[in-house]
């Protein structure tokens, strides 16, 4: 490892699913290939947003590329995306019509994860109503509580969390956006970007993101 500086502090935020362990063994092998000494420390969305802003942490493990555009003057993504995704709106067909979701969204409760900005225009253009939650545990369980009537999420995360948490056929979800997700510094560290973009691509080059969660791996 480097003796450049101190190990770099990177915030992770839950491990509950094939695709979060998956982001962290890429990060953790990108950081080895770049040489850069490193940590991860188990910190919740927003507080690790705080973190990232004050320099107490130096990372984050991942984040939507929309939500990096709106923060480059405190933070800089690594311009390699560790995957592309779509973001969708999860929800029960008995309650929500798929053909008409304005008209049985409209003045709703659509949950989302604190720190995240998956989803706010589409929330914003049903008229609904936006619930943070901390985890996505809580959201699906207010999904199937019906205290929700609808949540947001990453949608391979929602088919992990379909089987972890026993959610039927009735639950299904709609496509809203593709984005690119991707690994953050602090600003303070943009001058590890080159170094550590070349280690993603190595990285990812080998074994992509779907490749390590697929069925067969």
């Amino acid at each position: 490892m480097s003796a450049e500086q101190p190990c770099l502090k990177i915030a992770y935020w839950e491990l509950d699913t094939p695709e979060f362990a998956t982001g962290l063994e890429i990060v953790q092998e990108a950081y080895e290939e770049a040489g850069i000494c490193h940590k991860f420390l188990q910190i919740p969305y927003k507080r690790s947003e705080q973190l990232l802003k004050d320099g107490t942490i130096d990372a984050d493990m991942w984040r939507l590329k929309e939500y990096t555009d709106t923060r480059l003057d405190w933070l800089v993504p690594i311009p390699e995306a560790l995957l592309e995704t779509e973001v969708g709106i999860v929800f029960n067909t008995g309650s929500v019509d798929p053909n008409n979701l304005q008209k049985s969204l409209e003045g709703q409760s659509i949950g989302t994860i604190l720190g995240t900005v998956q989803g706010d225009q589409f929330i914003q253009s049903m008229g609904a109503r936006r619930v943070i939650v901390d985890d996505h545990k809580s959201l699906f369980f207010l999904l199937k509580n019906n205290r929700l009537k609808a949540a947001i999420l990453s949608l391979p995360i929602f088919e992990s969390l379909r089987a972890i948490h026993n959610i039927g056929p009735e639950v299904t979800s709609l496509v809203i956006q593709k984005s690119k997700v991707v690994h953050v510094l602090a600003k303070k560290h943009e001058h590890l970007v080159p170094r550590l973009n070349t280690a993603f691509q190595k990285v990812l080059k080998k074994r992509s993101f779907f490749d390590r969660t697929s069925p067969t791996n």
